[in-house]
């Protein structure tokens, strides 16, 4: 499993518009994605939110069964990207909304204090 050897354009468009898709239906998405820094892929269902395109990086943001929480996936780490047929609702609690509050909380806070208990 996995992409081409080399992410091309196509591959690209096709994930984004099936994202996009998903977005505007409400539909699970399903893919094998790989975390940056590994070379597993691991099967996932996702809710997508939003996408969006940083520096030429598109991304998604999605609810993920697996972890049961919001994800920021790449589309450049999907594989073997399929809409599928089943509908979600909106997670009580889950908004794109709160996952930026909380991004911008942990981005905010003081560095922690390392204990050593050598002297």
């Amino acid at each position: 499993a996995g992409p081409p050897s080399s992410v091309d354009s196509a591959h690209l468009a096709r994930v984004r518009q099936q994202v996009y898709q998903c977005v505007s239906e409400r539909r699970v998405l399903s893919l094998e994605y790989r975390r940056e820094g590994e070379d597993a892929y691991v099967r996932r269902e996702v809710e997508p939110l939003a996408q969006s395109c940083h520096e030429g990086d598109w991304s998604f943001l999605a609810y993920c069964r697996l972890r049961q929480d919001i994800r920021m996936f790449h589309h450049a780490r999907a594989s073997n990207v399929m809409v599928t047929d089943r509908f979600f609702e909106p997670h009580r609690g889950v908004s794109l909304e709160r996952f930026i509050q909380r991004r911008k909380t942990r981005e905010n806070r003081p560095a922690k204090a390392v204990r050593s208990d050598r002297g």
